[in-house]
């Protein structure tokens, strides 16, 4: 007679294959939120760093008219 639980190891690796699917998941979640966090914080400092040099706005180039235009920030 068989025992009830015979094939119950038989799933065992689908279940490892789903939990490091899973866990693999969660840790490119975390990756991506700690990597905007990086670019917020950068993007913060760089405004602050304008800020405290009086910046108000850079002159840029038109690639197409080859013309300088100012671009307020």
């Amino acid at each position: 007679m068989k025992s009830p639980n015979a094939g119950a190891g038989a799933d065992r690796p689908e279940k490892i294959v789903s939990a490091l699917c899973v866990l693999l998941l969660a840790v490119a979640m975390f990756l991506s939120y700690h990597n905007q966090r990086l670019f917020d914080d950068i993007a913060r400092l760089e405004r602050e760093h304008l800020d405290r040099d009086g910046v108000i706005g850079w002159v840029r180039l038109d690639p197409e008219t080859k013309q300088l235009f100012f671009v307020r920030r």
